[in-house]
């Protein structure tokens, strides 16, 4: 008779789950993330972790209402910090203290999230691999396309300068809707000198939001381009030293950037006929007016200047 062998249900043939995770159901983690974007705690939610959830939710339900009763009962309370603070320690220490909250809750629980529904699966998540979609939503929230790409920390990091993205708007709008409230010289000049930095930042996060909608299409696109920045240039570096054949560009994509370029062209040129040199004069004496009326000294000199350079040339 045969001999009976029996089975043990631990056996080395047995796959073996990683430690901690038994038990634990598989996550999508661009869902994950994408709950996240939007209600903090909403990926730890998806994920089965409910006290962080709550703790998330909480917080990002404070941080709401403090900006919601801040913003409507603003112009006193720019009045009662003129009174007693110098805004030049306190309104630094105010925006860091917003942006550390924001990027606590919302970009460090969107990778966390990210991260656990990752680590519930058998491989990595490799990304949806949907251009259209991927560059849509990061054009709406930068870093979304990211996390659905499977890059979450390229997506934690344009998260974070989307904040400090609203950050300058939120700044812009507090000066502009304060500014007669203030009575100190000093509080006056730090707000202005505030505006001027927001104004300033404004285009150059303007356009990291630009690039995180160009960044997920291209990577959607090409998944090679998933790896690392290392691990591409150390690629490069052996194609071309062993003599591999260099990818040009095709007769579509030439096309295409010789399209673009002329567009572009086109545009400056109609910009410049239709909208002279003296309509910009023109426009800025108008705010440098319009922020003199409130009382503000520097924005208004400076866009005087910038007028008349205008006219000059």
């Amino acid at each position: 008779m045969p001999e009976k062998v029996y089975v043990i249900g631990d056996s080395l043939e047995t796959p073996q789950q990683k430690p901690g995770e038994a038990g634990k159901p598989q996550r999508d983690p661009a869902r994950s993330a994408s709950l996240s974007l939007f209600l903090w705690g909403g990926g730890h939610l998806y994920n089965g972790q409910r006290a962080a959830a709550d703790w998330l939710f909480l917080l990002q339900i404070l941080l709401l209402g403090l900006l919601i009763v801040g913003g409507l009962n603003w112009r006193h309370l720019i009045g009662w910090l003129d009174l007693h603070f110098r805004l030049d320690r306190t309104g630094p220490a105010l925006l860091v203290l917003l942006f550390l909250w924001g990027a606590a809750g919302w970009v460090g629980g969107t990778f966390q999230a990210y991260r656990e529904a990752d680590s519930r699966g058998s491989v990595p998540f490799a990304g949806k691999e949907r251009e259209g979609i991927a560059a849509l939503s990061s054009l709406a929230v930068p870093g979304w396309g990211q996390y659905l790409n499977g890059q979450p920390r390229k997506g934690a990091a344009f998260q974070a300068l989307a904040l400090l993205e609203g950050l300058a708007w939120l700044t812009l709008l507090a000066v502009y809707t304060g500014f007669e409230s203030l009575q100190r010289p000093e509080n006056r000049a730090v707000l202005e000198g505030g505006l001027l930095a927001a104004a300033a930042a404004l285009p150059l996060l303007a356009f990291a939001h630009v690039l995180s909608a160009y960044d997920a299409l291209k990577v959607a696109r090409y998944p090679g381009l998933r790896r690392g920045m290392f691990t591409r240039m150390k690629f490069a570096w052996t194609r071309y030293r062993i003599g591999g054949p260099r990818q040009l560009p095709s007769t579509k994509r030439r096309i295409r950037a010789l399209v673009l370029i002329l567009l572009l062209v086109l545009a400056d040129l109609v910009a410049i006929y239709y909208s002279p040199r003296s309509f910009y004069a023109d426009q800025a004496a108008w705010v440098a007016g319009h922020l003199r009326g409130k009382g503000m000294v520097r924005v208004p000199a400076l866009l005087d200047a910038f007028g008349e350079r205008l006219t000059r040339s």
